[in-house]
């Protein structure tokens, strides 16, 4: 266990101690928020729906299309069976 000296050069070890255990109880909370937020999230999803989750989808594929187009090392390539069609022939 690490140590340190307290103001009087005594040596403190509790501190680091507390420090870690702390540490955990601020990861158990936030992993307890998760878990009550992803089950609130699933209860309302099956009572109204899939349409917010829909929303949120687009609205996250809109914003990666937008930061993508402002990138100078993205090229676009149509998707299906038609790329070869769509590439102009050299000539």
């Amino acid at each position: 266990m690490a140590s340190q000296h307290d103001n009087n050069g005594n040596f403190n070890e509790t501190s680091f101690a507390d420090d870690g255990l702390h540490n955990n109880n601020k990861t158990i909370d936030h992993d307890q928020g998760e878990s009550d937020a992803a089950i609130l999230i699933s209860e309302a999803t099956a009572a109204a729906g899939m349409g917010l989750v829909e929303l949120r989808r687009i609205e996250a594929s809109r914003e990666v299309a937008g930061t993508l187009a402002k990138s100078p090392n993205v090229t676009y390539l149509p998707g299906g069976n038609n790329m070869m069609m769509a590439l102009n022939p050299a000539g």
